[in-house]
């Protein structure tokens, strides 16, 4: 049963951040299986469910490069 908060929201569940998580576990599947651009996807999508999401945004950093989107320099 939901319970209300400040009088006239009621508590749900994080449907959004669930999602979310599913996606970059998929996707950390597919890119141990080299399937990137399936992996692009689920990442993307989790980016949209949660912006800036903690794990979506290094993964999807790491599909990026694996495709050859980007490529970082480190000095030194």
């Amino acid at each position: 049963m939901l319970k209300p908060v400040d009088g006239a929201r009621l508590a749900s569940f994080d449907f959004d951040g669930y999602l979310a998580e599913l996606h970059c576990r998929r996707a950390r599947v597919r890119l141990a299986d080299d399937e990137l651009d399936a992996a692009h996807c689920d990442l993307s999508t989790a980016c949209l469910l949660v912006p800036r999401h903690e794990l979506a945004g290094p993964l999807l950093v790491e599909a990026y490069e694996r495709m050859g989107r980007i490529e970082l320099r480190f000095p030194g």
